[in-house]
């Protein structure tokens, strides 16, 4: 099998990493190339480079799984989407030392970093899950989203579609997390994140995103 890590940027590069580390400890991949359809090179990180369409050509969907390493929630619905819409499958790649409770209910395509995942937490498809972020036991989080680095989200929290957690980000219990809505960095988050907002600040303050912007 090979595995297509799609973006071939700084994250495709962490991911990779990540991608070996599993492989150490079983082998799971015969090669790991990116795909990229931008970047316009061959080779990147000691790894071949191949635009989406040179990939489903080359690989039929038994011989290839891909992983979505964009952190912006909204390409990754759209890579997510591609590739799916396309018959082929999103790899499950999950750190050995990652401390992830039996109860999990997982969708296809989830990325965790050596993270730990409490009792009875639900994740949609296409979830990536940062460097030593916690996530809390009975908390919902939907398909698409961005967990960064060191973040905390504490027990019976639901997470909605598409959203972006930056890293070290804590969110307290009990509160709902509304679609396509952005945590900022360090932010404290006490109270509801309403859909299409962004909350930065200790306690977070919420401020309308524009409709459209892009994160990255």
């Amino acid at each position: 099998m090979v595995l297509g890590v799609y973006g071939a940027g700084g994250n495709g590069k962490i991911l990779v990493d990540l991608a070996e580390t599993v492989n150490m400890f079983k082998q799971r991949w015969q090669e790991i190339v990116f795909i990229d359809d931008v970047i316009g090179v061959s080779e990147s990180y000691r790894k071949r480079v191949y635009t989406f369409e040179e990939a489903i050509t080359a690989y039929d969907p038994d011989e290839i799984e891909f992983a979505v390493s964009v952190g912006d929630p909204a390409d990754r619905e759209l890579l997510y989407r591609r590739i799916k819409d396309n018959g082929y499958y999103l790899a499950t790649i999950i750190h050995p030392h990652s401390n992830i409770s039996p109860s999990l209910i997982a969708g296809e395509g989830l990325i965790v970093a050596n993270g730990f995942i409490g009792s009875d937490v639900t994740l949609g498809d296409n979830v990536a899950v940062g460097y030593m972020a916690l996530i809390g036991h009975d908390t919902c989080v939907k398909s698409n989203t961005m967990i960064s680095a060191g973040v905390f989200i504490a027990g019976h929290c639901s997470v909605e579609e598409k959203v972006y957690i930056g890293p070290a980000a804590a969110i307290r219990d009990r509160l709902r997390i509304g679609t396509a809505s952005v945590i900022g960095m360090n932010a404290a988050v006490y109270k509801d994140v309403p859909a299409h907002t962004t909350a930065i600040g200790n306690p977070a303050k919420c401020i309308v995103r524009e409709n459209g912007k892009k994160l990255f």
